[in-house]
């Protein structure tokens, strides 16, 4: 399993929670840093499972993890700002475009006046 956290503190207390699980520790993989940039060198790919928050305006992320998650069924859980909330029928029709399935959209809340966090399940064919 990889982890991939730019937040510090995230990271620390992804570690903490990785040693007190129990287990894990020789599964888990922890990198610390930009996602953009480490993906490259984080095993090449073939993952079964994406969980990829972004940050408003950086749609553009799953350009790069599509490719790295497995065919055939593996999961992209991806979330998402958009100003006006018609753009997710724009953003589905575009995953879809890409090679996914999308399981489920839903709203989860407001980051400011007019602006929403959405989540998409994306499954890749």
């Amino acid at each position: 399993m990889t982890a991939i956290e730019i937040n510090p503190d995230a990271c620390r207390y992804l570690r903490k929670n990785i040693r007190e699980n129990g287990g894990v520790e020789d599964v888990v993989t922890v990198f610390e840093g930009d996602a953009m940039q480490l993906l490259p060198s984080c095993g090449g790919g073939g993952f079964d499972r994406a969980i990829v928050p972004t940050p408003y305006g950086m749609n553009t992320a799953l350009d790069e993890v599509i490719p790295l998650v497995s065919r055939g069924g593996g999961v992209i859980h991806f979330s998402t700002f958009t100003v006006p909330p018609e753009e997710t029928d724009i953003l589905a029709a575009k995953f879809r475009g890409m090679g996914c399935v999308v399981n489920a959209m839903r709203r989860c809340g407001d980051a400011g006046t007019g602006v929403s966090r959405w989540v998409f399940d994306l499954r890749r064919r």
